[in-house]
């Protein structure tokens, strides 16, 4: 309740308060701040409880983020399938675009995850520390079919050219050139030209990653 106006029922201010836009014009000084000391002390009672409700949320930090059972879910879905890309975390845990997005959002500010963007598709590891940079190159290759064959196929037979490889893979030979070309280009594979043969060979990092990854990361 608020205070009653010291002049309440004079002729000065009747009982009964007027209304409308006028209302507050209309009152005497001394009801004016009374009827003002009212509302304020509703807008503050308004904004303890907002103050309350809000206190009540658990505020996210490092050591619970993934108290969140989805959350917790990803992230160990990250753990165990470096390199995994958007589209397949959402296959797996059966999450909505939004849902995914705002989780893995969150997972990022906290270094939970690291992000690697290969075109348009993104990939995600554990967080920066984890992998290096070459590491998480040659593990989003191991995730695709081709990529990965062409590695195997070199790294069994170090010296293999073009043809060859073509024709174990069973795939045109542009497809062979234009995946060599991104592995030459991160220094996976190296080429060395006999004549008018080019044939290719690991790099110490392309066989060092590769056998890293080549159990750890699944084919998809």
């Amino acid at each position: 309740m608020g205070k009653t106006c010291p002049k309440m029922n004079t002729p000065q201010c009747p009982r009964a308060a007027p209304t409308g836009d006028t209302a507050e014009r209309s009152l005497p000084s001394c009801c004016s701040s009374v009827f003002q000391g009212d509302i304020m002390r509703s807008l503050q009672g308004v904004q303890t409880g907002v103050r309350r409700r809000v206190s009540g949320i658990k505020q996210l930090s490092s050591r619970n983020v993934l108290e969140n059972k989805n959350r917790k879910a990803i992230h160990d879905l990250i753990l165990t399938n470096p390199g995994i890309d958007y589209t397949e975390i959402s296959k797996i845990t059966g999450l909505n675009k939004q849902t995914l997005r705002y989780h893995l959002g969150i997972l990022a500010s906290f270094h939970k995850v690291a992000v690697v963007r290969d075109g348009r598709v993104f990939h995600y590891f554990e967080n920066d520390s984890a992998f290096q940079a070459m590491e998480k190159k040659i593990a989003i290759y191991m995730r695709s079919g081709t990529t990965r064959g062409i590695l195997e196929i070199i790294e069994e037979n170090p010296g293999i050219h073009q043809a060859e490889i073509a024709r174990f893979l069973d795939i045109a030979a542009p497809t062979v050139i234009w995946h060599i070309r991104k592995l030459i280009r991160d220094g996976l594979v190296h080429e060395e030209r006999r004549g008018k043969t080019i044939h290719y060979i690991l790099t110490p990092d392309g066989t060092v990653g590769f056998g890293k990854f080549m159990n750890q990361v699944p084919e998809t």
